[in-house]
């Protein structure tokens, strides 16, 4: 599932910069673990545990294999839920 995923968005990406020629795609990724829920006067969600990737220099495939890689060290993949 987590290869699915990853696959998906790299063609995305690749599709999204083809045809731009001397700008570069910021990629930009962020990974949390949930979120608690602020009781003040406004009830608000705020993620917790953020983990910020970005990269403008950076080859997608290359990009994209670090992400894989640290999602790999530090979390069980089976469990992991997607939110796109």
């Amino acid at each position: 599932m987590f290869d699915n995923i990853i696959a998906k968005i790299k063609e995305l990406l690749n599709r999204f910069g083809e045809g731009i020629v001397g700008e570069k795609i910021a990629k930009h990724v962020y990974i949390n673990e949930g979120y608690k829920e602020d009781k003040g006067i406004v009830k608000r969600k705020e993620l917790e545990e953020m983990h910020y990737f970005s990269s403008i220099k950076e080859k997608p495939e290359d990009f994209w294999s670090r992400i894989s890689e640290y999602i790999e060290e530090h979390y069980e993949t089976e469990k992991i839920q997607r939110h796109i």
